[in-house]
């Protein structure tokens, strides 16, 4: 799969991958795991960063591809994640 198409079908619903480092990180910093809470929170950060970027560099080349993620029921609701 070309670098390109990738950026096109980008998956909303990735953000979740942020969503659960982040969940996994306050809990392992609940129990006194600071160094995995703080490797978790630091993995997370840099997801975050990488996939707005992503959505960014997505929305400036392929806005069609995201209009027609918001108007299909299927995909519109992961962009609540």
């Amino acid at each position: 799969m070309k670098a390109t198409s990738m950026i096109e079908s980008l998956h909303p619903g990735n953000f979740a991958l942020v969503m659960a480092t982040g969940i996994i990180s306050i809990a392992l910093g609940a129990i006194d795991q600071a160094t995995l809470s703080s490797f978790f929170a630091i993995f997370a950060v840099i997801s975050w960063f990488t996939l707005i970027a992503l959505c960014m560099l997505r929305a400036a080349l392929y806005h069609k591809a995201i209009l027609i993620d918001l108007t299909s029921p299927r995909m519109v609701f992961s962009y609540f994640t």
